[in-house]
């Protein structure tokens, strides 16, 4: 499949909102599909989620448009690797509760982080085995669902800093995939990780950035090589949305903008 058949797809990450004005404003620009992204669970508490997840599935099919994706929340004292056994628990049991809902309102695809950050060296190791044996547990919950989960490369002292790291989660997991973020990878190339995982991708958080640290700029502002790094998805037979994550901060970075955008890099990495 080409970038060009790729579905056009959004994180409301954009604006934080998911109700009917948002999502109706999404379809007439051209999205497709959609992914539920609020940092913290507040604002999953905020939405009334997990009480009215049938109403947002009946929402999104009257409008037309997917609910693709649920990423789920994250931060310091949301992340599956802590060292703390009773946080580590919470950040389960919060995980387990919406990824049910999404279930229910639709949704196939669960994102999620494998830790957050600072990690030391000397952490490091255990975090990666608190990381590894957890999402074993919500990839195997996933499939009890109908549903997919997906880990995502992080950037700086995050897990799955590298492909290295990604493989060490897969192994011996064959229920979980990868969500890969154009603009996290700092210490590898974006092709090489590619090569290296790509099988197992199945859905994207796209934006640019600078190579120094993630930006979340529209593609073709930062110094990413597009039309290689499309190449080499289609080379591996992604055939998942191409979702933008994309940050909101100066107005003028809009959903029929992402539109235009793909549309300009399909055409960019089908040229000769």
């Amino acid at each position: 499949m080409k970038c060009a058949d790729w579905k056009t797809g959004a994180s409301l990450a954009f604006n934080r909102r998911l109700d009917r004005e948002e999502l109706m404003t999404a379809k007439a620009a051209g999205i497709d599909c959609v992914e539920l992204s609020f940092s913290c669970d507040q604002y999953y508490n905020q939405l009334n989620f997990t009480e009215k997840a049938e109403e947002y599935k009946a929402l999104a099919e009257e409008i037309g448009i997917e609910l693709w994706s649920i990423h789920l929340p994250f931060g310091w004292t949301l992340d599956i690797s802590l060292l703390d056994d009773a946080q580590r628990n919470e950040t389960m049991r919060i995980n387990r509760e919406l990824m049910a809902a999404a279930a229910r309102a639709g949704i196939k695809v669960v994102v999620v982080h494998p830790s957050s950050e600072p990690i030391s060296d000397e952490e490091r190791p255990q975090r990666l085995i608190n990381s590894r044996e957890n999402l074993k547990i919500l990839a195997a919950y996933a499939k009890e669902l109908g549903m997919r989960l997906a880990v995502e490369d992080l950037p700086r002292t995050c897990l799955i800093n590298h492909s290295d790291e990604a493989l060490y989660m897969l192994k011996d997991n064959p229920d979980l995939y990868i969500v890969f973020d154009t603009n996290h990878l700092l210490g590898q190339d974006n092709v090489e990780f590619i090569e290296a995982v790509g099988d197992r991708i199945i859905t994207l958080h796209v934006s640019d950035y600078d190579f120094i640290d993630e930006r979340h700029w529209v593609p073709l502002e930062g110094k990413i090589d597009w039309k290689a790094l499309i190449n080499a998805l289609e080379a591996k037979g992604y055939c998942g949305p191409w979702m933008y994550e994309i940050a909101s901060d100066d107005g003028r970075r809009t959903y029929a903008g992402f539109k235009a955008n793909h549309a300009e890099l399909a055409r960019l990495s089908a040229a000769n």
